[in-house]
């Protein structure tokens, strides 16, 4: 038994994804985050909060896999152990991570081409950057892209459209507020002059 289960979490978790990226080896990096996981649902004082992270992790590691069924199976877990953890504490839903989430399962629906479901989670997303963080244009694009192919995969030109309609003004408006952070010299390399 670990005596600080919090950053034995913490160590199998940065493992685990370390052997998925760096190691190519899945199977490993599902074995450490499933050990991480039970030690974080063995004792009381490991932060729960850390649950929804781990189940999202094994999620990824399995669309790494090409297995998008078990990927969804863990990510799903991982939206719902963060809406248990949020509520439990007192917070709503209207949290970024529950947002990354949805966006992870839109994706992984997109991917198996069940295009319905990854239009609901996609809106989900972009109904929450567009309310609360209205001035992330690239979260937003990238949405918009997303559901661009969604609507394509279903056929719906007139969403198509409307949305890449909608995906060049934040194009433009996210250029214009990049362009004012910067100096006239950036400004005027970008430009070409």
């Amino acid at each position: 038994s670990p005596k600080y289960p919090n950053l034995f979490v913490q160590q199998l978790t940065l493992l685990g994804m370390l052997y998925d990226r760096q190691k190519q080896d899945s199977d490993h990096a599902i074995e450490l985050l499933g050990k991480a996981i039970t030690v974080a649902e063995s004792y009381n004082d490991v932060d729960r909060s850390l649950l929804p992270v781990l189940y999202n992790n094994i999620g990824t590691v399995y669309y790494h896999k090409g297995e998008y069924d078990k990927s969804i199976v863990y990510i799903q877990e991982a939206l719902d152990s963060r809406r248990n953890w949020l509520h439990e504490n007192g917070f709503t839903d209207e949290d970024v991570w529950i947002a990354l989430y949805t966006g992870n399962l839109a994706d992984e629906y997109a991917r198996k081409g069940d295009y319905d479901s990854a239009e609901r989670h996609y809106l989900y997303c972009l109904d929450f950057y567009q309310r609360l963080y209205p001035n992330r244009g690239k979260e937003i694009m990238h949405l918009l892209d997303a559901l661009i192919s969604v609507y394509q995969g279903q056929g719906k030109t007139d969403k198509v459209r409307e949305n890449v309609e909608l995906f060049s003004s934040i194009q433009l408006k996210t250029f214009l507020q990049e362009a004012q952070g910067m100096t006239k010299r950036q400004r005027a390399d970008l430009l070409g002059g």
